[in-house]
């Protein structure tokens, strides 16, 4: 039979040394075998046996109240955490039903009435109501993944082919690379880079990038991303693009929550700032390290260091 603690660890997805209830426990056993030392200290240092054990009681009591202060407070937090995880994920729920509700609603309409039949004001307002369920769409999906990365859960790691999930992430956004009049070069070397990380997240970095490279490009633009091993442990990769770049006042808040730069508003106002944020804490929980070069109007690049396992 397990025990209790473990169980309830395991389904706050934290390890032991995060985990309240295994913290107190070690604390426990410290404030004991602490008891113990003053005990037989006291008898050696002092005479009255009674002033020993009140010594001891004293010592015990502090020891005590002090572990139960902190295991609550890391409990307090945890639950916090927790709270704010299944808030989150509740609320991604419920905005997300009505959203697919809109969508089916929309496409509905669009099929019974023949919308390229209506006056063209009424297609404006279909497609602006289109554009804001999409708009609806993508925050939702940014804030349940910004829940899903900030929880203390671990991710399972995969072995997998950097080069080929970079392919296939280009692949899946290609139409959009086309109708944008935007080239792609990917400059794989070696073909292959096997590493052991969690490839869902990775995707999300990738994509998050190469979504940025095209929505802040300028027509005609170019699309670069490289790869290199870095010795055997390490791996670099880079996203360029020949886009609008990044203000020098705005560099300092680009990894920052809900952050966007004017002129990537003015550019395209239905971003959520929560791209950049994502990715930069994606790689800090793998291990990795992010940095960028960007001129104004010239283009940005980004770098990642990441390790291959």
């Amino acid at each position: 039979m397990k025990i209790k603690f473990l169980s309830n660890c395991k389904d706050l997805g934290l390890s032991w040394w995060q985990c309240p209830q295994f913290l107190f426990l070690v604390m426990g056993v410290i404030n004991i075998a602490s008891t113990v030392f003053f005990y037989f200290l006291g008898q050696r240092y002092i005479e009255d046996p009674r002033i020993v054990a009140l010594v001891v009681s004293a010592i015990s009591a502090i020891l005590f109240v002090i572990s139960y202060v902190i295991t609550r407070s890391l409990e307090d937090l945890v639950e916090v955490n927790k709270l704010k995880e299944d808030f989150s994920n509740i609320v991604s729920h419920q905005l997300r039903a009505p959203i697919t509700n809109l969508k089916w609603l929309l496409e509905s309409v669009e099929r019974e009435k023949e919308i390229k039949q209506l006056p063209p004001s009424y297609k404006e307002y279909f497609d602006l109501i289109e554009e804001n369920i999409q708009r609806m769409d993508n925050l939702v999906n940014d804030l349940v993944i910004v829940a899903k990365i900030k929880s203390p859960r671990v991710f399972p790691k995969q072995s997998f082919d950097l080069n080929k999930l970079i392919r296939d992430v280009v692949k899946s956004f290609t139409p959009l690379i086309e109708a944008s009049n935007l080239k792609i070069e990917l400059d794989c070397n070696p073909d292959k880079i096997k590493i052991t990380q969690p490839e869902d997240l990775l995707k999300t970095v990738i994509e998050n990038l190469l979504d940025n490279a095209i929505r802040y490009n300028k027509p005609k633009g170019i699309i670069r991303i490289t790869t290199r091993s870095k010795g055997r442990k390490k791996v670099i990769l880079k996203i360029q693009d020949t886009g609008i770049g990044i203000p020098d006042k705005s560099k300092q808040f680009l990894f920052q929550r809900f952050f966007r730069a004017s002129n990537a508003i003015e550019k395209d106002p239905r971003g959520s700032g929560l791209g950049l944020f994502i990715v930069k804490t994606i790689i800090e929980r793998v291990g990795g390290r992010i940095y960028f070069s960007s001129k104004l109007g010239k283009g940005t690049t980004f770098k990642i260091i990441l390790p291959k396992n």
